[in-house]
Parts: structure tokens; C-alpha cells; sequence
């Protein structure tokens, strides 16, 4: 460190915590000695900062009045100093501030609005986009929906909030008494956004926020029969890892697109793989050749008397006419019909099997895997509460997991070298990511993914 860049440290040092000795750092005069010229400096930097929470934070400001409002920025920024060298996102950490640090968490309303405020002040500041009418979406034709993908405006975004400091806002913006707070039984979801140059913010319904949080995700039932499609068809399901056993609910699931049946679910499957390998030009990189006639055979013996939800068909090489190529067979099966399902079957074979509810197919899971074995698993779900519990299945059986893939990533790619797909850690595979059995085999490595938000 040289001699300028320690001085400017113990400078800030000193402007931040008072911490060091001013007469080292600045020279005094006989009006004003060191220690009083640095304080200058130091209360302007905190007053400045106060003042930029004060511009983010003026509801806030107004319901605790100056002096606790002054109090309660001191506190924030000995506890959050500045970090960015744009002064407007100096406030962006006091609702986490308000939510745990005392006496402020105490009074959750206070990390609230906090929430609500900085919400609006992104929505404020954020970029510019045109916005498509009710009269736009109209004139899309049909067909191009299901392939169509939905992106919110900037300015929008999304608050859970328990206690009623929407109207408290509203009554401080309107110069009149605001009610005490109250917190509901249940959060209720808000949305954000801003109408031209004013920003706006709404309750919405519960059904209103689930649609809403899953375009945010970007979950879509396209994706996800695009990605389950992509997966079923690479190099013919010839992988290890390639998916097998489909668990769908048999009263079905809750999508963008509304309720789909157990039916629907497997008809939309079907039609992504048809559209993904439609040409037969395209088809045959993604599927490859079938060299091995075990797995033809295993085609031809699918279980008769199931109902064929996508049949398997012959595709002629265009480069390679003597070439073996076949798209993915789908069958329809019961939970009871453990006896097909449990058995592997090597090839471009899958099973949608219905089951009584999610839970259920979460625990079929869970047993199968445990008992049979599986490489790799994958997840799909709006709820929380359904990834966390099929998480914990997938850490029981000791299998990784992937969670709501729906974009260029499919759960046949676990890993970079096809030798360390498994975990080591159920029946199907006796190698891991990392395989810390050469070291101690009391121990497996169980990986779960999300796509990052």
C-alpha cells in the first residue's frame, strides 16, 4: 500500500468511525484544531447520507417523526455504510435493517413500509419499455401463443405484506391521520408498477399473484413440456440419465395456461416432441442412431394394453438411409403398476404414471428411487412448499435434483463427464460428483439446482 492509498484509507477510517488520530491526517490552525476540521467533514458525509434516506424514505421520515427518524438513520448507517459509489442505493438494505436489528424489529410495520417505499423508488427509476395493450394481445393469431413467452415491464414488481401500511402510506400522502397498524391474518400480495411517470401500487388476489409470480419465474407450461420433450428425445434416450418415470397427479396440475388434466399434460409432452423432431432433418441430430438392439427390442415390448400416448416412429437418415433412428415412445400407466415401472427400461420408452396427489407422487419417488435407483430427477412446481418437500425426498433417496427447468438446460446434464452423473448414494450408481468414498463412505454429495433468479 503506498503512502497516498494508506492515508486515504485511515481518512475514510475516520469519516466513517471516528477511529484514528485527525492530527496524523489533516493539519490544525489556530481557529480550528484537526479534530474539529475532520468533524466537519465526517457530520457532513452522515448528514448527506441521512438526507439521501430522508429523499427515499420520506413516508417513513413523517411517520416516525424527525428525531427517530434521525436516530434510526444513525443506527443504519453505522451498521450499513455506504457500499456503492451511487449514493441512490444507499437505502436499499434499511427494510432488512428494520426486520432484525432492535428495537426496530420489534415493529415489523416499520421494515414494511420501508419495502413498499423502496418499491416504488425502483419503480420510479426504472427503464423505459413500450407496453402491450389488451388490443396487441388480441390481434397475436392463435397458434402463436403456445410458443410465446410473456416479460413484464421494468417497473413492475411484486410485496407480501402482512400489516396495513398501504394505507397508512396512503393516508400520510394525503395529509391525514393514519390508522394504527394491523397486521391480517394472512399476507396479502401487492403489485407495483409505475403509470407513466408516477409510480402505483394494487392488492392483487391470490390467483392474480400466483399468475403473476409465475411469468416473473418465467415457469410456463410450454417450458416446461419443451424442456421434458428436448429431454425424452436426446440421443434417442440413450443416456444414463435420461428421464424414465413421469409422477403427474391424476386430477391434474395448475398452470399459466389454467388447469390441465393428467391427459392434457401427456397430449402437451407429446406435441412438443412431435414439433421438436417434426423434421426429419433436424430430428436425427437430436436423436442419433440406435446401435444397440437390446434397445429396439425394448421398444417393440412396451406393455401392451397401456394407453400410447405418443408412439414411437421410424425416421430415414437423410445422410445415412441404412442408419437406425426412432423417436421417444410414451405410455399412460397407474400407480399400481409398479411392476413395468420399476424395471428399467434402456431406450426412448417413458412413463406418465397418475397418481392420487402430489404428495403421493412424492413419496412413489421418494421408494422407487430408494429401492431401484435413478441418476438423475427433476421437479416442477409453483410451490414452494412442493420443492422443499421433494428436495428432502431426493436428499432421502440420495439423488440429485433439478427444479423447474424450462429453458436450455435439461436434467440428463447433471454433470461434466458422463462418469460422475450419479451420486453414488441409491441402487443406480455407484460413482459421484466427487466421490468421497475413496476417502470416507460414510458420506454422499446430493446436488439440487434452480435456475438462478
Amino acid at each position: 500500500m503506498t503512502a497516498l492509498s494508506r492515508r486515504q484509507t485511515e481518512f475514510q477510517e475516520y469519516l466513517l468511525r471516528r477511529e484514528g488520530r485527525p492530527d496524523e491526517l489533516v493539519m490544525g490552525t489556530a481557529r480550528v484544531d484537526a479534530r474539529t476540521r475532520l468533524s466537519i467533514y465526517a457530520d457532513a458525509y452522515r448528514l448527506r447520507l441521512l438526507e439521501a434516506l430522508d429523499t427515499n424514505y420520506p413516508v417513513l421520515h413523517h411517520w416516525q417523526g424527525d428525531a427517530a427518524f434521525q436516530t434510526l438513520g444513525g443506527a443504519y448507517i453505522d451498521v450499513c455504510p455506504s457500499s456503492h459509489y451511487n449514493i441512490r442505493y444507499f437505502g436499499e438494505q434499511l427494510p432488512r435493517f428494520l426486520a432484525v436489528v432492535e428495537p426496530y424489529c420489534n415493529t415489523p410495520a416499520l421494515s414494511e413500509m420501508a419495502a413498499l417505499e423502496w418499491a416504488l423508488t425502483l419503480a420510479f427509476d426504472a427503464a423505459d419499455r413500450p407496453v402491450r395493450t389488451a388490443e396487441d394481445a388480441a390481434a397475436i393469431p392463435p397458434a402463436h401463443w403456445p410458443g410465446m413467452r410473456l416479460t413484464l415491464h421494468p417497473s413492475l414488481g411484486r410485496l407480501d405484506l402482512h400489516w396495513n401500511v398501504p394505507a397508512i402510506w396512503k393516508a400520510i400522502q394525503q395529509k391525514q391521520a393514519p390508522p394504527e397498524p394491523q397486521a391480517g391474518s394472512t399476507p396479502t400480495a401487492w403489485l407495483v408498477w409505475r403509470q407513466k411517470l408516477s409510480p402505483c401500487f394494487r392488492s392483487l388476489s391470490v390467483d392474480e399473484a400466483w399468475a403473476l409470480d409465475a411469468v416473473r419465474r418465467g415457469d410456463d407450461f410450454a417450458g416446461l413440456c419443451r424442456n421434458v420433450a428436448c429431454s425424452l428425445s436426446l440421443y434417442t434416450g440413450q443416456m444414463c440419465t435420461a428421464p424414465q418415470n413421469i409422477y403427474i397427479p391424476r386430477e391434474g396440475i395448475a398452470t399459466n395456461e389454467g388447469h390441465k388434466t393428467f391427459a392434457e399434460v401427456g397430449s402437451g409432452i407429446a406435441q412438443a416432441i412431435e414439433k421438436l423432431l417434426g423434421d426429419d432433418a433436424r430430428a436425427v441430430e437430436v436423436l442419433g442412431a440406435v446401435v444397440n438392439t437390446g434397445v429396439l427390442q425394448r421398444l417393440e415390448a412396451a406393455p401392451p394394453g397401456r394407453e400410447v400416448v405418443l408412439a414411437s416412429r421410424a425416421i430415414t437418415h437423410p445422410a445415412w438411409p441404412d442408419a437406425t433412428v426412432r423417436t421417444p415412445a410414451i405410455l399412460a400407466l397407474e400407480a399400481s403398476d409398479a411392476d413395468v415401472y420399476t424395471s428399467e427400461c434402456f431406450g426412448p420408452v417413458s412413463y406418465l404414471i397418475a397418481t392420487n396427489s402430489t404428495d403421493a407422487s412424492i413419496d412413489l419417488f421418494r421408494d422407487t428411487v430408494r429401492e431401484h435407483g435413478a441418476m438423475t430427477a427433476s421437479v416442477y412446481s409453483t410451490d414452494e412448499k412442493v420443492l422443499d418437500a421433494t428436495e428432502r425426498a431426493a436428499i432421502d433417496a440420495g439423488v440429485a435434483l433439478s427444479m423447474n427447468l424450462t429453458g436450455g438446460v435439461f436434467v440428463n446434464q447433471s454433470a461434466a463427464f458422463s462418469d460422475f452423473h450419479g451420486t453414488g448414494a441409491n441402487p443406480a450408481a455407484n460413482a459421484s460428483f466427487t466421490d468421497g468414498a475413496f476417502v470416507a463412505g460414510r458420506f454422499r454429495i446430493v446436488q439440487s439446482r434452480r435456475h438462478a433468479r
